[in-house]
């Protein structure tokens, strides 16, 4: 996942058919059908990425193809869309975005030329990646900036439960994940990861515990149709 090269794109925040990227940042040049334009730059709600506690509900009759991010209150602070590739056909990509669609962070399955799964910003910069192996039950992922560890995210799963505990370079618990599932009629139920982190963390760790449930869904999405083959798990 790199930058893109300097020049015309698909507009990230959905204003316009292209957006101008410089080569470092995106631009207030715009265009549509061939006609140039100037549109500021938005300014998406970062409440996401401060709340020390967050609710992903993934799974409900509300939240149709998506996903619903809250707060400690209740509060709508995000949503993520995705996935776009289905089973075999095609990689997943999960984006964060605020609660008007403007995109905060992205995760990508990197395939079998690049392991893992790869966390960005939403203009292609990369953040980190998250490699794991394990069992059914017994997961580990190492969070990992460039080359350098960044964290470890130990996780225990049974068919209904998932908990999780993140750790920092130097060994410190950062932050836990678990799953909550309620049943909301005979054939239907409710399904979140709840994650609450240290308030005081620094980037990048900050942005990859944020995303810690998206890659930990998406992987577990691949392992439940079967891509994996075997109860012993294969590196990302």
């Amino acid at each position: 996942m790199g930058a893109p090269p300097p020049g015309w794109h698909p507009d990230p925040f959905g204003r316009a058919a292209l957006r101008y990227w410089d080569g470092a940042r995106w631009t207030e040049h715009v265009s549509t059908a061939g006609r140039p334009a100037v549109d500021p730059i938005p300014q998406p709600d970062r409440s996401v990425l401060t709340e020390p506690a967050l609710v992903f509900e993934y799974d409900s009759p509300q939240t149709g193809d998506g996903w619903f991010v809250w707060d400690p209150g209740g509060r709508l602070v995000a949503r993520v869309t995705g996935p776009t590739g289905f089973q075999g056909f095609g990689p997943i990509h999960y984006r964060l975005v605020d609660p008007r669609g403007l995109p905060l962070l992205v995760v990508d399955e990197g395939g079998p030329t690049r392991p893992g799964l790869h966390i960005g910003d939403p203009f292609g910069r990369p953040l980190g990646t998250v490699r794991g192996w394990g069992t059914n039950e017994r997961t580990r992922y190492d969070l990992v900036v460039g080359t350098a560890p960044a964290g470890v995210v130990d996780m225990t799963t049974t068919r209904y439960t998932i908990d999780a505990s993140i750790t920092d370079a130097d060994d410190r618990q950062v932050a836990v994940l678990s799953k909550g599932i309620e049943r909301v009629g005979a054939m239907r139920h409710r399904s979140w990861l709840s994650l609450t982190r240290d308030p005081e963390l620094a980037d990048p760790l900050r942005l990859l515990v944020v995303a810690t449930p998206l890659a930990i869904h998406m992987d577990l999405f691949r392992r439940s149709v079967g891509d994996t083959g075997h109860d012993r798990w294969d590196p990302l």
